[in-house]
């Protein structure tokens, strides 16, 4: 069974999808587009989020270049934090809490739960008897 079946770009439906939801045209001038780095941020904040690059930055400054969560500075691009059911934008958080917070599937109980374990299992439990 083929695990890659053709199928026709969301940019142009009669044209065959090339890579990253384009067709050969429309990549090409995607890759274009990422000249510099701050381009392909652009780039990805427009598509991903409806972004402005300005609006991206204003919020960094707003959070002193700092992820919303465990205040921490990233060398990276912080991440937009957006609910996956709503599409708010939350704020810009790193990369380790924004997994955490997609992995925990923005659920507060699971989140919550996870407080719990940590605060309750402090011992190790080959040593609980």
């Amino acid at each position: 069974m083929n695990k890659n079946p053709k199928r026709n770009a969301p940019c142009h439906p009669e044209r065959p999808h090339v890579a990253k939801d384009f067709c050969e045209n429309c990549y090409r001038v995607y890759r274009r587009s990422l000249s510099s780095e701050d381009n392909k941020l652009a780039y990805d904040l427009r598509h991903r989020h409806k972004l402005t690059l300005s609006e991206y930055r204003e919020q960094e400054i707003k959070q002193s270049f700092k992820c919303a969560i465990c205040r921490e500075t990233s060398s990276k691009n912080l991440c937009v934090d957006h609910g996956h059911t709503t599409q708010v934008l939350r704020g810009l958080l790193c990369t380790k809490c924004n997994l955490i917070l997609g992995c925990a599937q923005d659920n507060i109980l699971i989140l919550e739960s996870a407080i719990r374990y940590l605060e309750t299992n402090t011992i190790d439990f080959r040593e609980v008897k």
